[in-house]
Parts: structure tokens; C-alpha cells; sequence
């Protein structure tokens, strides 16, 4: 694992520049609008805004894949990612900040499949879970260092904002300088398509629901300052739940990756992981009858056990995915994500507001349950079989031109191999003793004699000739 893990050096460390500079923006936003009066529903609407981005990012990761490939697609969307980050202080309006935020995920969410799809296209299945296990634990650390942007940002708003973009042109070098190869570009099928969602779901059922319900969990987790302000913790207590509970997801990610790698099937890790991951939420739901130091135990375990099943998930689907469709896949369930990204706060607030904040954590709950079956019932269910796709076809390992086509069989020693038309009939060969075809008359082949053979029997008329010429 750590001789392959040295290969993804260059990716880790795009990773942790981007993570540091999406999760200070993330943060520095907030803490901007409020002080730009923005209310907290049109907050809200800000995030809502960046999920709906990406939407649209995990529909166009794939022709900008088959035109410029891998590198070139981060860089563009990088590039597009800082000038946005720029342009936020110099639009402070309500208008502006929304359709930038909507760029912003557009572009946010491309840079992250692109990173996730190669990382998924060059690791083995027996390390996929601990190595995705260690790109996840990269990005949490990142994003709790960039949490003291928001010490800059009380200061001197400009500065953080360029910091944040600074992060975000950094990402460019390890991605741009690594000598790594490329994956392969996407599988195109037979009427110029790629992977549809159709597609997606059937290959890995449990992946594409999965990220769906994971993308209400991740989301709606946004919530947890406003149940620890809501359920009377004074703001220092708030503080340090919000930072262990954000801060705990890399705890676990590659201790349970390790035991997703060694299991004889993912699904029971994953089905396990649900299960501890309610069972921590209902113990929080009845935090107000627990001791502090045992809610926040609590808090940090579930934060921990809970951020694991994106990883798990996305290993297990793309077990079933050929490695230069894994960019593609990504996206697709990228797209189940941002949809559950997108309906979870809003849920969830309705929730709270309907019963009491720790409902939170009740909601989360029944999340947890009812993905947790869905994963136990797909034992039950066929397996798909996905159909083969007509591929990039590389005339040449050093040349970087590729066309489309049916790939040509290859027969092996014993196999018997296409059936020839008959104007295409390879003559037959004959060895010694072989009888050979039967010729027609016209192409009857004289026999030929030896010393001492009679020969053959003349007509009368050439015998006559013979015999006249012998008496004269």
C-alpha cells in the first residue's frame, strides 16, 4: 500500500490545496454575508446554490474528459475556481454571490471528480478502501487548517479572500508537474454516449442510493451550530462540539478501509458502519440526559464513524467499473450526491422546527436505517452485467491519437475464429498422403508414367496411325 501510495503523492497534494482553499471559502462566506446583513435563509440559499453547481458539473466532467483530457480539465476548472473566489468581494450582493456560488460548485465539483476518478482509475481493488480512505483523511485535515482563515478574514477581508485563492492556484502544480500517466479517456458506446445513470445505478445499487442518502447526512450535518445553540450550550461549548464533530472524519478512514479491503464483501462494512452510525445518533438524539463529556464522545464518533461510508461506498461501486470509465462513474454518483445534498438541510430544518433541534440527530437516524437495508436487501437482487462499449483505440503507446472502433478479436492457438464469406475462402492446404479435392473433368491432371509402365490404352484410330508408320 505505501509503495502505491507514493505514486498518488502529486494527487494528494492537489487534494490538500484544494480542500484548504474550498474549505476556506466555505467558512469565509459565512462569516462575510453575516457581516454583509445577508439573512440566514439566503445563507442557506448560498449553499443550496453550490450544490445545485454541482448538478451540472457531473454532467459536463465528460466531454471536457474526451477533448482535453485529465490535466487540462483541472486546470480549467481551477483557474475558474480562483477567478470566482476573487470576484466575491468585488460583487457583495445577494444576486452576485448566488450565481458566483453556482460557478463555483460547477467547477468545484469537476475539479473533485477529476481528482477522485484518477485516483479510483490507478489503485488496486485489495487497497481501493484504505487508499480512498487516505485521500478523504488528506482533505478533512485540510479542512480544519483552513478554518483559521476566518481569523484573517475578521481582519482584513481581502487578504483571506486571496489566501483562499491562493490555495486554489497551488492545486495546479502537483497536478501539472506529476509525471504519473494519465488514465485512459472514458468508454464511448455504440451511439456515441457514455455511462448513463441508468447505468450507474444498475451497476452498483447500493452506491448510487448510498451517495444519495450520504449527500443528506453530509448536508444536513451543516445544522449541528444551530442544535448545539438551540439545545442552550453557551458558545464556547458550541465551539468545541463544532470542532469535533467537523473535525473527527479522518479518524476512521483507514482503519475501516483496511477492514473494507480484507473483507470477502464490502457490503458488510458497509452495512456494519450504518448500523454503529445510528445507534451513535439515537444515543445523541437523548444528549440532553447525558453528561457533557459523554455527549462530546459521542458527537466525535459519530462524525468519525459516519464521514467513512463516502469512501466505502464510492470503493465498493467502482469495484464493478472498468478503469477508464472511472472518472465518469464518479460523476454519475456524484450526481445521486449533490441531489441529496440539496434536499437534506432543507428537510432537516423543517424537522427541527416541527419537533426540537435534537430531531437532528433523529432524522439522521432514520437516514441511517433506511440505507442500511437498502444495502442489506441488495444481496438479494441480480447482478447487472454492464454491456461492452466500443473504446479509445491507441494506435500507438507514445502517440496520443486515439480512434473509435470495434475492437478486433484476437483468436488464440486451438480457437477456431470468424467464419470467412465465401468469396473470402482460404484455399486449402494438403500435405503428404492428403487426397486433395476432387478437379472437374475439365481440369483433370495427366498422369504421369515411369519406366516399365504400359501406359494407357489408346483409341483404335491414334493405335492405326501408329502401326501404319511402322510398316512404312
Amino acid at each position: 500500500m505505501f509503495r502505491q501510495f507514493s505514486h498518488f503523492i502529486a494527487l494528494m497534494g492537489t487534494a490538500a490545496f484544494l480542500s484548504l482553499g474550498h474549505g476556506a471559502l466555505a467558512t469565509l462566506i459565512i462569516q462575510q454575508g453575516a457581516l454583509l446583513s445577508f439573512s440566514e435563509s439566503f445563507l442557506g440559499l448560498l449553499t443550496s446554490a453550490s450544490y445545485a453547481g454541482f448538478f451540472v458539473g457531473s454532467f459536463i466532467i465528460r466531454p471536457l474528459l474526451r477533448r482535453v483530457s485529465y490535466i487540462r480539465t483541472y486546470a480549467v476548472c481551477a483557474a475558474m475556481i480562483s477567478i470566482v473566489t476573487l470576484m466575491l468581494p468585488i460583487f457583495p450582493s445577494q444576486w452576485g454571490w448566488l450565481i458566483l456560488r453556482f460557478f463555483h460548485g460547477v467547477f468545484f465539483s469537476t475539479a473533485v471528480i477529476i481528482c477522485e476518478g484518477w485516483l479510483n482509475s490507478k489503485i488496486d481493488k485489495e487497497n481501493r478502501s484504505r487508499m480512498f480512505g487516505s485521500y478523504m483523511t488528506v482533505n478533512y485535515i485540510c479542512y480544519g487548517i483552513s478554518q483559521y482563515i476566518l481569523t484573517v478574514g475578521a481582519q482584513t477581508p481581502y487578504l483571506a479572500y486571496s489566501l483562499s485563492a491562493i490555495c486554489l492556484i497551488m492545486s495546479l502544480l502537483p497536478m501539472c508537474l506529476t509525471r504519473f500517466p494519465e488514465p485512459q479517456l472514458p468508454a464511448v458506446s455504440k451511439d456515441g454516449g457514455g455511462l448513463s445513470l441508468r447505468d450507474a445505478y444498475r451497476i452498483a445499487p447500493i452506491t448510487f442510493i448510498g451517495q444519495f442518502f450520504i449527500g443528506v447526512l453530509t448536508s444536513s450535518s451543516w445544522l449541528f451550530v444551530r442544535y448545539a445553540e438551540k439545545s442552550g450550550f453557551d458558545s464556547a461549548d458550541t465551539a468545541l462540539l463544532a470542532a469535533l464533530f467537523f473535525s473527527s472524519g479522518f479518524a476512521f478512514q483507514v482503519p475501516i478501509g483496511w477492514l473494507s479491503d480484507r473483507s470477502s464483501d464490502r457490503r458488510n462494512i458497509i452495512i456494519s458502519v450504518y448500523g454503529v452510525s445510528c445507534l451513535l445518533a439515537v444515543l445523541i438524539f437523548f444528549g440532553a440526559y447525558l453528561p457533557f463529556g459523554i455527549l462530546a464522545v459521542l458527537i466525535f464518533l459519530f462524525g468519525a464513524t459516519s464521514a467513512t461510508l463516502f469512501a466505502l461506498n464510492v470503493a465498493y461501486g467502482q469495484d464493478f467499473v472498468e478503469k477508464e470509465s472511472a472518472a465518469e462513474y464518479s460523476g454519475r454518483i456524484f450526481l445521486a450526491y449533490a441531489f441529496g445534498a440539496l434536499i437534506g438541510p432543507i428537510v432537516a430544518g423543517i424537522v427541527m422546527d416541527i419537533f426540537f433541534p435534537a430531531w437532528l440527530f433523529g432524522f439522521m437516524a432514520i437516514i441511517l436505517i433506511v440505507a442500511g437495508v437498502f444495502t442489506f436487501t441488495d444481496r438479494f437482487m441480480p447482478r447487472f452485467k454492464p454491456a461492452k462499449t466500443e473504446r479509445f483505440q491507441t494506435l500507438s503507446p507514445h502517440l496520443a491519437t486515439h480512434t473509435m472502433g470495434e475492437e478486433e478479436e484476437v483468436y488464440g492457438v486451438g480457437d477456431i475464429g470468424p467464419d470467412f464469406p465465401p468469396e473470402h475462402e482460404i484455399a486449402p492446404v494438403y500435405g503428404v498422403g492428403d487426397i486433395g479435392p476432387d478437379f472437374p473433368p475439365e481440369h483433370e491432371i495427366a498422369p504421369v508414367y515411369g519406366v516399365g509402365d504400359i501406359g494407357p490404352d489408346f483409341p483404335p484410330e491414334q493405335l492405326q496411325i501408329t502401326t501404319d508408320k511402322k510398316d512404312e
